[in-house]
C-alpha cells in the first residue's frame, strides 16, 4: 500500500499563546487549540470567556479536556523534528546560550529580553506581533533596555534629553520634545562616527608623521653646513657656539621626551579607533546610542608638534646667532637665506584673486592678478561670500606647502597673507591668528604683523615685493622680502585645521596709495597687457578726483 506524505510546519503545532508546540493540547467550541494550562492561565480571573485567536465569545465557560488526537500529532511532530535537526550545538563557554534550550544563540531580542536558537527563533519570523521586534547579534546581557519606570522597550531616543526613552515616558515626560525611532537616530550616529573615526585616523597620522619626523632628526647627524660656517669663525663665536650646543641637548631631550608622548597618545587614539569601529558594526540602536557619549575624548596636538621643538641645526637658528655678529656674519646671513628662499621657491604656485569676495570698493583685474581700491563703489550683488571690509580672497585652496609673492612697490598702505578659508567675512574682522589670518601689512608709514595689538616690524630695507611661505607640516607661514633675501617675519607653532587661501587689501587710496596690489606670478603677456589697462584706467579715475 501506498503511503501518503505529509508536510507538517510547527506553525500547525504551535500554542498562539505561548508560541511553542502544544503540551496537552485543548480545542475550544470554536475549533481553535491551544495549550491546556496556556488557556486556563488566560482565562484566570476572566468574566468573559472568548477565543484569544478568533475573539469568540462563549456564553458559559467551556470545560477543557485534551484533545489526544492533536497531542499524539504534536508528539509525532516533535519527534520528526528531533530527527531532523543536527545534533544540538550548545553554547560554548563566552558565547550566548538560547534563554529557551541553551544552544547557541543566533539572535538577542532587546524587546523580548532574551536570547533564541534557530529553532526558538521562529515565532519572530513569523508572528505578526513578534515581527517588529528589531533583532540584534546575541549579547549575553540584555538588562538596561527595558525602561525602569514602566517596563516598556527602550525604542526611541529624545533628541533633546539625549536619552532612550520608551512610549510611555514620550506621553507622560517628553511632552512636545523632539523624538525619533532608535534606528534612525542611530543612523545618524553612525554617520557621526565615521567622521570621528576619519578625525582619529588623520590624528594618528599626523602623530606617526610626527614621530618618524622627530626620530630621524633626533638620530641624524648634528654638525651640518651652518656648523661648518661656525667652525670657520670660531675665535669669533665660540659663545654663539656653545649656547648653540646647549640648545641642541635641550632640544634632543624635548624631542625625544615629546616622542614618548605621542607614542602614548597613539596608542590611546588606537584604542579609541578600535571602539568607534567596533560601534560603528554594531547594529544595536540602543548599544550606538547609549555608549556614543562614554567614548573618549580625543586628544589634541595644542601646538607640539614638529614646528614647535627647537631645531638642532636649523638655518634660522643659525641666522640668529649670525645676526648679532659684523661684516662676516651679515655676509653669512645673506648666503643662508638665499638658499632658503630657493628652497621655498620649489612650492611656487599660480594665485589668483577671488572678484566675488571683493567687496563694492575694490576693483579686481579680468586675469585675477591686481586688485586697487576705487573711487566709486561698483554694482555687485551682496553674498555670503563678499567681505564688508577691504579684503579680498584668492580662488585657490592650499592643504600643502605653498609660496606665492605679491608687489607692493610704490604702494604707503597694503595687508597680505593668508586666511582660513571660512574665514569670517562679514562684519568687522580682525586679522590675528584666532581668527584664522596669519598676515602682515604697511599703514602710516610702519610695518607690523597682524595680532592683537599688532605686532611692530623692522624690515632692513622698503620692500617692494614680498614672498609667502606656508609650511603645513611644520606649522608656520614665513614673509620674506624677495628682492633682499630676508625673513620679515614668520608665524610658527600653528595647526592648520582647514585649507588656506590667499587674502590681501590694497589699502585705501588716500595718501598716494594708487598702485595696485599684484600677485607676481608668471604670466602671459595677454594677462599682463589686461592688467595694464586696469591700472591705467585706475590711475586716470584717480587724476580726476
Amino acid at each position: 500500500m501506498a503511503t501518503a506524505t505529509f508536510h507538517l510546519s510547527e506553525e500547525q503545532f504551535r500554542c498562539c499563546i505561548c508560541l511553542e508546540v502544544f503540551t496537552e493540547p485543548a480545542s475550544l467550541p470554536c475549533g481553535h487549540s491551544f495549550c491546556k494550562p496556556c488557556i486556563e492561565r488566560n482565562w484566570t480571573d476572566a468574566t468573559v470567556y472568548k477565543c484569544p485567536f478568533c475573539m469568540h465569545v462563549f456564553p458559559f465557560r467551556p470545560n477543557l479536556t485534551v484533545n489526544y488526537f492533536i497531542s499524539e500529532m504534536s508528539r509525532q511532530f516533535k519527534q520528526s523534528v528531533r530527527r531532523k535537526e543536527p545534533k544540538a550545538q550548545k553554547a560554548k563557554p563566552g558565547e550566548v546560550s538560547c534563554g529557551a534550550c541553551k544552544q547557541k544563540a543566533k539572535k538577542s531580542c532587546p524587546v523580548c529580553a532574551d536570547s533564541y536558537c534557530e529553532t526558538h527563533l521562529a515565532p519572530h519570523q513569523d508572528n505578526p506581533d513578534l515581527k517588529g521586534h528589531h533583532l540584534i547579534v546575541p549579547r549575553s546581557r540584555l538588562d538596561g533596555r527595558l525602561c525602569p519606570e514602566h517596563g516598556k522597550a527602550l525604542d526611541l531616543f529624545c533628541m533633546s534629553d539625549e536619552k532612550c526613552v520608551c512610549v510611555m515616558c514620550v506621553r507622560y515626560h517628553h511632552g512636545g520634545h523632539q523624538v525619533g525611532p532608535l534606528s534612525e537616530v542611530s543612523g545618524e550616529k553612525k554617520q557621526q562616527l565615521m567622521t570621528r573615526r576619519s578625525e582619529v585616523t588623520s590624528m594618528i597620522k599626523s602623530r606617526k608623521e610626527a614621530i618618524q619626523e622627530l626620530s630621524r632628526r633626533v638620530e641624524g647627524p648634528e654638525t651640518d653646513e651652518g656648523s661648518k660656517v661656525f667652525s670657520s669663525l670660531r675665535e669669533a663665536v665660540d659663545r654663539a657656539l656653545d649656547k648653540l650646543v646647549r640648545d641642541q641637548a635641550e632640544a634632543k631631550i624635548q624631542r625625544e621626551d615629546l616622542i614618548q608622548s605621542l607614542r602614548k597618545e597613539v596608542d590611546v587614539l588606537e584604542a579609541t579607533l578600535e571602539q568607534v569601529d567596533e560601534l560603528s558594526r554594531s547594529d544595536d540602536h540602543l548599544q550606538i546610542l547609549q555608549n556614543y557619549k562614554k567614548l573618549p575624548a580625543t586628544p589634541q596636538m595644542n601646538g607640539r608638534g614638529v614646528a614647535n621643538v627647537a631645531p638642532l641645526n636649523s638655518e634660522a637658528s643659525l641666522v640668529r646667532a649670525l645676526s648679532k655678529l659684523e661684516d662676516e656674519f651679515i655676509r653669512t646671513t645673506r648666503e643662508i637665506l638665499d638658499r632658503e628662499l630657493q628652497r621655498v621657491k620649489a612650492f611656487e604656485t599660480v594665485v589668483t584673486l577671488d572678484a566675488d569676495t571683493a567687496p563694492a570698493q575694490l576693483v579686481v583685474s579680468q586675469s585675477g592678478a591686481q586688485v586697487n581700491h576705487s573711487i566709486e563703489q561698483r554694482n555687485v550683488q551682496d553674498s555670503v561670500h563678499r567681505f564688508d571690509q577691504f579684503y579680498v580672497l584668492g580662488k585657490q585652496r592650499f592643504s600643502q606647502n605653498v609660496y606665492f609673492e605679491v608687489e607692493v612697490k610704490g604702494k604707503t598702505e597694503w595687508t597680505l597673507g593668508v586666511a582660513k578659508e571660512s574665514v569670517n567675512r562679514k562684519g568687522t574682522l580682525i586679522l590675528e591668528a584666532q581668527n584664522g589670518v596669519w598676515a602682515i601689512g604697511l599703514k602710516e608709514k610702519k610695518y607690523f604683523a597682524c595680532a592683537r595689538p599688532d605686532i611692530p616690524l623692522t624690515p632692513k630695507a622698503k620692500p617692494e615685493r614680498i614672498g609667502v611661505f606656508v609650511d603645513f607640516r611644520e606649522g608656520s607661514v614665513s614673509f620674506y622680502d624677495v628682492a633682499n633675501a630676508t625673513l620679515i617675519y614668520f608665524f610658527c607653532g600653528l595647526s592648520f585645521m582647514e585649507n588656506v587661501k590667499a587674502i590681501c587689501s590694497p589699502g585705501n587710496y588716500s595718501y598716494g596709495n594708487f598702485s595696485p596690489l599684484t600677485i607676481y606670478n608668471v604670466k602671459p603677456e595677454a594677462e599682463k597687457e589686461l592688467d595694464f589697462e586696469l591700472d591705467f584706467e585706475l590711475d586716470f579715475e584717480l587724476s580726476l578726483s
